[in-house]
């Protein structure tokens, strides 16, 4: 059994930083089995290049010790990356990142996403504490714009009038504490402005002004989540588990454009709160099949806001697709669902490149469905689970050395027979944002 730790190779502030996320959680439990968990968390810290464990017998105290020569680092690292996609959602990724080791383990950190669909920017600091309560705070801001075209077909092919656009401006504080490997406590408070603008009719010329909505508001919450998972888009094994709650209280300001059912400037103040849980898990059944399923709940006190599309935009978003994560698709919003789905992954390896096929089915059921009547005033179904959406989706995927290229096919159970269910998309890449303020 290992009684003592001996760190060599760093100095006396990085030691009680080391020692500290050693020795965190050893009192509760078997020692051994504890220090062995924070030693494979200690080798993933981005502020440590190597570790080399020595273990030996110490016949003065009669028990095994380990010694670890660490060699630490600054680090400054540019990172670069981005999506090329068939639909008009590619764009370019370039982050830096610089971290630091002392008493605290310290990280700056900044991003910038181009592209025709989506823009932002983040910039933020974070500290790491591994004392005897260990903790991270950070405070970052982010500065993010999504515009929605029209899909005439599903290959480069769509309308160059973009009729939503979406801003979200926020500054955020976050601060977390470990509850197990992998497992966190957050608390996230935070002030945003959301900025949307959209038309009340698909077919908009140049001559058309679009309606404007703007959402000023404080959000706090309490989130637990779980991470395991093995890759961040196309898993095949871990879990993801996340339930928070939120409050979120503001005022919404809006501005009619020539397309608008309302006439006048108007004001509404909203305050609610909401809760969400998020779980993901991937089973290996066989060397070359694995098993995934998903299951969400997200339930919102949210009142409506002043206009259908506004509504829609500020409401809960069931994205477990592609396409349901990128394109505005208002039967997968609501302020109240239950959703589920499965998937079926076939894997193969050749010429160092990992493949599969992904076989997914989800349905997604809104507790009460936003409608509206040819007036775009918003309002509730009437009846509960009146309606339930079916999405189909197979992607092939092949995991290269420097990123995923998957052909995705898919079938969205859709509400306007003019929308066509079906798409089909070529992508190279990660499709990710940086943080909204409300997470739904």
């Amino acid at each position: 059994m290992i009684n003592n730790v001996v760190v060599e190779g760093a100095n006396q502030a990085q030691k009680h930083y080391i020692e500290g996320s050693l020795f965190y959680n050893s009192s509760n439990g078997n020692f051994s089995e504890q220090i062995k968990r924070n030693y494979f968390s200690l080798c993933f810290d981005r502020n440590i290049k190597s570790v080399q464990p020595y273990i030996y017998y110490n016949n003065f105290s009669q028990s095994y010790v380990l010694n670890l020569n660490v060699n630490t680092q600054e680090s400054f690292k540019v990172k670069v990356g981005g999506l090329l996609s068939s639909n008009p959602i590619s764009h370019l990724y370039l982050g830096t990142e610089y971290n630091y080791l002392h008493h605290y383990s310290w990280q700056l950190k900044t991003n910038i996403f181009l592209g025709r669909y989506y823009t932002s920017f983040m910039t933020g600091i974070r500290l790491d504490n591994s004392s005897h309560f260990p903790f991270y705070a950070e405070i970052e801001f982010n500065a993010n714009k999504w515009r929605y075209y029209n899909l005439k077909t599903n290959f480069f092919d769509f309308s160059p009038l973009n009729y939503i656009v979406q801003n979200e401006t926020n500054i955020q504080f976050n601060l977390g504490v470990p509850i197990g490997v992998k497992d966190k406590l957050v608390f996230n408070a935070g002030y945003g402005l959301v900025d949307d603008e959209y038309f009340n009719i698909k077919n908009t010329t140049i001559y058309d002004t679009a309606d404007n909505t703007k959402f000023h508001h404080f959000a706090s919450g309490l989130t637990r989540c779980l991470y395991s998972l093995n890759d961040f888009q196309f898993p095949t094994s871990g879990i993801f588990s996340k339930i928070q709650l939120q409050y979120i209280h503001g005022k919404e300001k809006f501005k009619p454009g020539n397309t608008s059912t309302i006439s006048d400037s108007k004001e509404k103040i909203h305050g609610w709160m909401q809760f969400s849980f998020r779980h993901k898990q991937y089973f290996d059944i066989t060397k070359n099949f694995a098993f995934g399923f998903n299951a969400d709940v997200f339930y919102s006190f949210q009142n409506l806001f002043l206009n259908y599309n506004s509504t829609l935009l500020n409401a809960g978003v069931y994205a477990p697709t592609l396409e349901t994560f990128t394109q505005f698709m208002p039967e997968y919003r609501a302020n109240q669902y239950l959703a589920f789905g499965t998937e079926n992954i076939f894997k193969v390896s050749f010429y160092r490149i990992d493949a599969s096929f992904r076989l997914n089915g989800n349905l997604f059921a809104p507790i009460s469905r936003i409608i509206t009547k040819d007036n775009n005033i918003p309002t509730y179904s009437t009846e509960f689970f009146n309606k339930i959406y079916l999405i189909i989706s197979s992607t092939l995927v092949f995991n290269t050395p420097i990123g995923p290229l998957s052909i995705i096919a898919g079938y969205h159970q859709r509400d306007d027979i003019k929308s066509n269910p079906f798409t089909i998309s070529v992508n190279f890449g990660y499709v990710m944002f940086n943080r909204k303020n409300i997470d739904r």
